[in-house]
């Protein structure tokens, strides 16, 4: 391969920016010393083709965004409520794909019946019977929230000032909103009229106070000056600032049906914060974010990037994961091949049996990349019926599915369900999860598997 074109594949994988200038010096080494911007970054190693330094100056360090939007997604063939104990499931937004699924998944939902029924914007709540929730669906709300991520603090007050001014904005007019901040002046902490007042005092707003002595000023009511900016400018305070309106410029970028542009991919499963080890311990070292499952050869790629040539040069920063449990079952950095080897099994199950999967994590209390990787081929020894929100549910399905049995429906609301699942089906291994009930289905599925605590087992 051209160097050239080795060296920039390396430095992207460190997240160096596209418009970078780079140029390489030869060493007598034969290696290659890469410098950005005119400075010197890392050297090529030509004959181990790697980098020598691993240089994180330009690595995301925080990779979770400022989530701004809560909601409750569910599926809107159920009946939620205390009978059934189905209420949905939360999610903060923005998300990524993998993420959204995963609540769908919760939700006992898919992208065509899941439904909205609760949302909380910077204190703002709306209810499945508002006109707010009827007109707008998961993914506009995802796109409001990446949105908002990338805002600024002023950009944020301004946002915030605008909504609690109109409450009949839709989540479309929001989105269109960020789009046109710049018709708008703001100023943070200016919450109430007598700082909004001190703030325009400074900026030369009543020029006759400039010259007074500091005793004469102290009797000023700057809460009468904040009246009569309000009433000029016509402006909305927000909780943490006020804005006014400085431009009618206003353009409609987001038409309701197709999203302006493309929010972050990342079909990710884990994440995984690395770096390597630090010549003074008493530093902590920079990480790479890497998203999992990723190709083989890929990962073999960023250990060449970081300068290493094993994961035990490395040290562990971080863990994000999708997966129940997960997150807090990576010890070591020496498990990251295991790891994405998990990762890429789970990406070929499809979604009922990724659910299923989620569902035996959650009852057997998996707390190691091994026994993840051993569970992932007990799919087959449970059923997950998704459609069953409580025990009680389960039971009264399988006594209707019971041919022996012939419970006439007018004595349903007399029959002690709860009774009976534990009387009758106690037998059996079954399980309230997130995504639904677990039943194990084979009876040599192996004990060792459960955790030591069973709560949610009848």
């Amino acid at each position: 391969m051209n160097t050239e074109k080795r060296i920039k594949e390396l430095l992207k994988i460190l997240n160096v920016p596209e418009g970078a200038e780079i140029s390489g010096e030869q060493a007598e080494s034969g290696a290659i010393h890469i410098v950005l911007n005119g400075e010197y970054f890392d050297t090529y190693d030509t004959v181990e083709d790697k980098l020598t330094d691993g240089n994180l100056k330009y690595a995301r360090q925080e990779i979770e965004p400022e989530k701004y939007i809560t909601a409750i997604i569910s599926n809107s063939e159920f009946t939620r409520g205390k009978a059934t104990e189905y209420f949905g499931a939360g999610i903060t937004l923005p998300v990524l794909e993998n993420e959204l699924a995963d609540a769908y998944q919760r939700a006992r939902a898919t992208a065509d019946n899941a439904a909205v029924t609760w949302v909380d914007l910077f204190e703002h709540s709306y209810d499945e019977n508002s006109e707010y929730i009827k007109n707008t669906s998961i993914e506009e709300l995802n796109f409001l929230a990446a949105r908002l991520h990338i805002l600024s603090t002023k950009e944020l007050v301004t946002f915030k000032a605008c909504i609690a001014s109109d409450e009949s904005m839709s989540a479309a007019d929001m989105i269109n909103l960020t789009y046109n901040l710049n018709n708008y002046e703001s100023y943070a902490d200016a919450d109430s009229y007598e700082k909004l007042g001190r703030i325009f005092t400074q900026n030369g707003y009543v020029p006759e106070l400039e010259n007074l002595p500091e005793g004469v000023l102290e009797y000023i009511d700057y809460s009468k000056i904040g009246r009569k900016v309000h009433k000029e400018k016509q402006g909305m305070f927000a909780d943490d600032g006020y804005a006014y309106k400085i431009s009618d410029n206003f353009k409609t970028v987001y038409d309701g049906k197709t999203f302006p542009e493309q929010i972050e991919k990342d079909t990710y499963l884990f994440r995984v914060k690395i770096g390597q080890y630090p010549k003074d311990m008493s530093e902590m070292p920079l990480g790479l974010w890497i998203s999992l499952p990723m190709k083989n050869e890929k990962l073999s790629d960023i250990k060449k990037a970081l300068g290493v040539h094993k994961w035990e040069e490395c040290v562990l920063r971080g863990v994000q994961s999708i997966i129940p449990n997960m997150q807090y079952s990576i010890e070591s950095v020496c498990e990251i091949e295991s790891l994405n080897r998990l990762a890429q099994k789970i990406l070929k199950l499809n979604d009922e049996q990724q659910a299923t999967y989620k569902a035996i994590l959650e009852v057997t209390g998996c707390k190691t990349v091994s026994k993840a990787e051993r569970l992932i081929d007990k799919c087959n020894d449970f059923n997950l019926h998704r459609e069953n929100i409580s025990f009680e549910d389960f039971a009264e399905r399988n006594l209707t599915d019971d041919e022996k049995v012939h419970l006439p429906e007018n004595l349903k609301k007399y029959f002690d369900f709860e009774q009976y699942m534990k009387d009758v089906l106690g037998g059996m291994r079954i399980h309230k999860t997130e995504y639904g009930i677990l039943e194990q289905v084979n009876d040599n599925f192996d004990a060792e598997f459960y955790a030591e605590s069973e709560e949610n087992e009848v």
